[in-house]
């Protein structure tokens, strides 16, 4: 589907590699561009001034920042993987946590490192609380899910997060993480040139590889009347401001992978015209949203789909609704006051 939204504003695979596209990046370079960049940002926060809050901000600049893992769960055997920094440092800590005072573990984008930890050390199930945002409803149950970034890109990864059985905060995607938007008026006036942490807010918003990922560039949002959504934030509003967070206990569900119709799936190019697949509920025929990158013949979709009664596991709880980001009390307002004081 992602294909088809490129070709639909001409953009291509191979066109996509020449400019050096973000989105046909490897994991292990994903990472790594991460990582970079998370060292330099972390470092911005010494320059807060010496007064107020400005110290506590000053700390941020200490925070120890560690690699990922450099391959999905997906398509690996978990046996034949070493563990890396970033993931040993989560469960070190997760290993002193206990189940009444837990490790909370923001997770951002597809839920590799958190699976993995869990596959490399599964006692500490019960001592994290996950908070993870990705497509749509757990409760969905007619919908193609897979084709979120943070559900689909590792899927194995977000099986066993589901699977587990661990505590979760799960902040839908759809609809309740587009509700958090901001305009490139905004992020002039709020950010631009207020100090080394604003100015490098307001850079990203203008060079999110995301532009590269749509197709459509960054012109789409400069547009009068646009906004752009700010996927990923609403996983750190219970932390800074929860009373604008409304949630509910949700049934687990697990992720399940279609089968594929025989014979009419022929690689990408079947995307919507001959590759099928079948409702894992009514077992209908639909077309396929999405390839298997491993497997060309394979239809890749998945859904949320009900635990038989004898394996359900623990209720998760689910964001209902989440306060926006520009209006009076909003956390971009919050962030922006927070920042000021620091001279940040």
């Amino acid at each position: 589907s992602s294909l088809l939204r490129l070709k639909d504003v001409g953009v291509t695979p191979k066109l996509m590699i020449e400019r050096d596209n973000h989105a046909t990046w490897c994991p292990d370079r994903g990472m790594e561009e991460s990582y970079q960049g998370l060292l330099k940002f972390v470092q911005l926060f010494g320059k807060a001034k010496e007064a107020g809050v400005a110290p506590v901000f000053a700390d941020v600049a200490k925070t120890p920042v560690f690699r990922g893992q450099t391959k999905y769960v997906t398509g690996i055997d978990p046996t034949k993987v070493e563990p890396s920094e970033g993931i040993l440092d989560l469960i070190t800590k997760a290993t002193k946590a206990t189940v009444n005072d837990p490790l909370f573990v923001v997770c951002i984008g597809a839920p590799t490192n958190v699976a993995s930890a869990l596959l490399f050390a599964p006692e500490i199930v019960s001592k994290i609380v996950v908070l993870w945002d990705a497509s749509w409803s757990l409760q969905n149950r007619g919908r193609v899910v897979s084709g979120s970034l943070n559900t689909g890109e590792d899927q194995v990864a977000s099986r066993v997060l589901l699977e587990s059985g661990v505590r979760m905060l799960y902040f839908p995607g759809f609809p309740s993480g587009q509700a958090l938007q901001l305009s490139a008026p905004e992020v002039e006036a709020w950010y631009k040139g207020q100090g080394a942490v604003s100015d490098a807010l307001f850079q990203r918003y203008n060079n999110n590889p995301d532009t590269q990922f749509s197709g459509l560039g960054y012109g789409r949002y400069r547009n009068a009347g646009t906004t752009r959504i700010m996927w990923d934030v609403g996983n750190l509003i219970p932390f800074i401001l929860p009373g604008l967070l409304s949630a509910q206990a949700v049934s687990a569900p697990r992720l399940q992978r279609v089968e594929t119709v025989p014979n009419t799936c022929h690689g990408f190019e079947t995307i919507g015209t001959t590759c099928m697949a079948y409702y894992p509920s009514s077992k209908e025929k639909y077309p396929c949203k999405e390839i298997d990158q491993y497997d060309l013949t394979r239809c890749n979709d998945a859904f949320y789909v009900d635990f038989p009664p004898e394996e359900r596991k623990r209720d998760l709880v689910e964001a209902v609704m989440l306060g926006g980001l520009s209006g009076p009390g909003g956390s971009g307002i919050d962030l922006l006051h927070k920042l000021q004081a620091a001279g940040l």
